[in-house]
């Protein structure tokens, strides 16, 4: 019997020690959508195609309503390192991409909830199938960090929030 309480001991030290750890790895969790709130801009994340996470390096998930957002967040980070960078999928908003590994879409033809028309896509043929439909150009993360400093940051993104 003695035996026993050790083992379950062990084990749940054991689970508890593994869930803890898998917290930390910097996983995103699902956004729920209608009632998660922005980190950035503290609208509601409302439109599945557009919803981010930034993932710290401590674990702590930040949650997005568009790509804009996460971008203003990040570049505003003194520490970028360790941290997971995620967008969803514009086809398919189930999946989580990393920024590093993204294909991003600008079309003034398909609005984004910031109103930098930006999307994300998994791969080129994904791009360019909705360039294909709605016109716009590639970009990489590199090249959104730049657009969201230009056009958001350096001339005052309150201004820019409040316009949406």
């Amino acid at each position: 019997m003695k035996n026993l309480r050790i083992i379950n001991a062990v084990s749940l030290i054991a689970i508890t020690f593994f869930a803890a750890n898998i917290g930390c790895q910097g996983q995103p969790e699902p956004i729920n959508y209608g009632s998660d709130e922005c980190a950035y801009c503290r609208m509601l994340i409302s439109d599945e195609r557009y919803g981010t996470e930034l993932i710290s390096s401590k674990g702590k998930i930040f949650k997005f309503d568009s790509i804009e957002c996460l971008t203003a967040y990040y570049i505003k980070l003194e520490d970028k390192s360790e941290n997971n960078v995620v967008v969803t999928d514009f086809d398919r908003p189930s999946d989580f991409l990393s920024v590093e590994r993204v294909v991003f879409v600008q079309s003034s033809r398909l609005r984004s909830p910031m109103g930098l028309y930006l999307s994300s896509h998994s791969d080129e043929k994904g791009a360019e199938n909705l360039i294909e439909m709605f016109g716009g150009k590639i970009l990489d993360w590199e090249a959104v960090q730049n657009l969201v400093k230009e056009k958001w940051l350096e001339k005052g993104d309150r201004k820019m929030m409040l316009q949406h």
